[in-house]
């Protein structure tokens, strides 16, 4: 029991006092973030970026997000996804393509779920993946996970459970930043901060005090939280782009078995469409920098927005004349157009009548720079005549909502990597309040992706899943 109470005391004892850790950046360095949910979360809100950028402005960093939702010491997502060697190659080679010279790595977290049996074998791979890291970039540092919290829902398990052999891996983590000369940022030691929802997963409203931690640990100032909006409005422009680029959705068409197949706008293949982002994410560096500098905002480079259209040849008394119903059986246009019904993808029933539909633009993927905003409308026939006559946009800016169940008191979406909860708090039909439930579900082929929610009989949600993607999801269970 020695052991394990003295590392459970340091974790316990919210007042300690740590050694700042020795955290500094070289001029132009490229760093890469590398981890599991919590960090590709981290960089899509992009609060910890922007005080980084802003503490080392002088040096002009630059960063990639390079984790994967799940991600391991033991298996990474960037490394094993099939097809993602061809067009990217190993561990080290996708580091070596963005000439990264650090890597800030965050594991632990998952691995501690396994016991203290797996301590040896963590510490272990751990090393083999830093060695693999060195080989490319010149410094690693190293950063603990913060403590499991208990779930707000008495549906999950009571996470802190974890946490004294979670204070053994970081115990491990420690050891090896000191025998390797590491830097060593420690987010454990204090417990839960009452930062998550779910025990493991921070709160959208948690990050910035997460990044504020962070530079703390690391030694750094923190900077004003008012002077880091503007500058990470930039940094999450930037990280969307990266993340088309780096986790495309469609990459089998990059080096799959269907890479040549044309997609969007114009006759190009989607690898050569791909790799227009990466002139977008060098402009979006730039931005970055400028505003980082205090100097004007240049804004966002997008193209022009889409122009939308109906297909010409299409005859709705034709094709509804088709149909063979059933005695004493109807067939009618319910919605079109007109109500904003564009590329329908699912279709629920509320108990008053009015349909819940999905729509896409963006389907199968946005052209690169595009910014998505699929909706789901509310359709209603208020007159009885079997043809909708009111549409309201229940919620927009949505990324290709394949799927979508009411319950709960709110509607559940299946959006490409992520499943969301959307309410409306205030009973005007529109959604004010979205969460993200789970994320890194596949999307290598949007054909594929998350789709026909359904509810069991026990109140289970199920879905579907092409078996041409491959999803990695961290949850509590």
């Amino acid at each position: 029991m020695k052991t394990k109470l003295v590392p459970l005391l340091a974790f316990l004892s919210a007042g300690t006092i740590l050694p700042a850790a020795n955290f500094s950046l070289g001029k132009k360095e490229v760093v890469a973030f590398v981890g599991g949910t919590d960090v590709g979360r981290a960089q899509e809100d992009g609060s910890l970026e922007a005080m980084l950028t802003l503490a080392f402005v002088r040096q002009e960093p630059v960063f990639r997000d390079m984790s994967w939702d799940a991600d391991t010491v033991y298996r990474q997502g960037s490394v094993i996804e099939r097809w993602r060697k061809n067009g990217f190659g190993d561990r080290v080679e996708q580091l070596g393509r963005e000439k990264v010279s650090m890597v800030i790595a965050c594991f632990g977290r998952l691995e501690s779920m396994e016991g203290e049996e797996r301590l040896d074998d963590f510490a272990k791979a751990y090393e083999r993946l830093i060695d693999d890291y060195l080989k490319q970039a010149k410094q690693v540092v190293v950063v603990t996970p913060l403590a499991f919290e208990k779930p707000a829902s008495s549906l999950l398990p009571d996470l802190t459970v974890h946490n004294p052999t979670l204070s053994l891996y970081v115990g491990k983590i420690r050891e090896m930043a000191s025998d390797r000369k590491l830097v060593f940022v420690d987010l454990f030691t204090g417990g839960p901060r009452g930062w998550t929802e779910n025990g493991m997963h921070l709160r959208a409203d948690a990050h910035e005090k997460a990044a504020s931690l962070w530079m703390e640990r690391a030694g750094l100032g923190v900077p004003p939280l008012g002077k880091i909006k503007a500058l990470r409005e930039a940094v999450r422009e930037k990280n969307r782009l990266w993340f088309y680029y780096w986790r495309p959705a469609n990459w089998k068409l990059l080096y799959g078995d269907d890479s040549r197949r044309q997609f969007t706008r114009g006759k190009v293949p989607f690898r050569e469409e791909w790799k227009r982002l990466l002139p977008l994410i060098e402009g979006a560096d730039e931005r970055i920098r400028k505003v980082a500098k205090g100097e004007p905002d240049p804004g966002h480079d997008r193209p022009e927005p889409e122009v939308l259209h109906g297909d010409e040849s299409a005859d709705v008394e034709k094709e509804t004349k088709a149909f063979e119903v059933g005695y004493g059986l109807r067939v009618n246009l319910f919605a079109d157009e007109k109500l904003g019904l564009t590329n329908p993808l699912a279709v629920r029933w509320d108990p008053n009548g009015r349909a819940y539909v999905s729509v896409t633009t963006a389907y199968p993927h946005v052209f690169p720079g595009d910014v998505f905003n699929d909706k789901i409308l509310i359709l209603e026939d208020t007159d009885g005549d079997g043809r909708a006559d009111e549409s309201i946009v229940f919620a927009e800016g949505l990324n290709i909502p394949s799927g979508l169940e009411l319950g709960d008191g709110g509607v559940y979406v299946a959006e490409s990597t992520k499943i969301t909860f959307l309410e409306d708090t205030d009973g005007d039909d529109r959604a004010d309040h979205k969460k993200v439930l789970l994320s890194g579900f596949g999307s290598g082929d949007s054909h594929q992706t998350i789709n026909s929610f359904a509810w069991s009989p026990e109140g289970d949600l199920f879905m579907g899943q092409g078996d041409g993607i491959e999803s990695r999801v961290e949850t509590p269970l």
